[in-house]
């Protein structure tokens, strides 16, 4: 008569003790990943003169400087607000680049979601020290929709030591019903200078001069 008792203390053993080890399996922690580990996806860059662009036809192609590495999730949580903001639906973000500025600050080019695609390249600007991002500033982006269209590039480079980078944007409408397009041209020098980006006043003349220049690295 004991045999069926017996029987029955095994069996409650071993349900116990496999709710036990699920319990426990749903329970562990997963470890996030570190800032560092963050660091450790983007490709060290050391420039001479960097041209920065976007192009819609070459974000899969292994030959785009800015394909990137696609981030898992688990990193998303490491970027500041305004990037979060922009992780909804099927958010995609890619490491590129590192670029160290001092020895305090490092900028990682990250290709973030924008209107339509992941096509905005990004310098966002990290103390390492205090592994916490600073400042973002959009470097490249490019869109057609309607007859209209924006496409802005950027070259990095370093003058003096000194972080800088030429911005191009040229912004184009529909002017009629024939599909004639008006578009407007602007350009501008940018210098990190303690920890913060700067215009530097340059006439229409030295811009364009400085332009050709730097369409020869493109």
């Amino acid at each position: 008569m004991k045999t069926p008792y017996i029987i029955f203390l095994l069996i409650f053993s071993l349900a116990a003790c496999t709710s036990m080890q699920e319990s426990n399996e749903k329970t562990t922690p997963v470890s996030k990943p570190s800032f560092t580990d963050l660091l450790s996806q983007y490709k060290e860059l050391s420039i001479d003169t960097f041209a920065v662009y976007s192009n819609a036809n070459e974000y899969d192609n292994n030959s785009y400087p800015f394909k990137g590495v696609s981030l898992d999730s688990s990193f998303f949580y490491l970027f500041p607000q305004e990037i979060q903001n922009l992780l909804f639906g099927d958010p995609e973000l890619f490491a590129c680049y590192k670029i160290k500025i001092d020895n305090q600050l490092c900028g990682l080019i990250t290709r973030t979601p924008s209107e339509y695609v992941a096509s905005s390249v990004k310098l966002l600007i990290v103390d390492i020290n205090k592994k916490q991002f600073l400042n973002s500033y959009e470097l490249s982006e490019s869109w057609g929709d309607a007859g209209d269209a924006m496409e802005k590039n950027s070259w990095l480079y370093k003058n003096n030591n000194t972080l800088e980078w030429f911005y191009h944007r040229m912004d184009c409408f529909e002017a009629d019903t024939m599909g004639m397009q008006d578009c407007v041209d602007s350009m501008a020098v940018f210098a990190f200078v303690d920890g913060k980006s700067k215009i530097i006043p340059m006439d229409s003349i030295r811009l364009a001069a400085l332009k050709e220049e730097l369409m020869k690295h493109k």
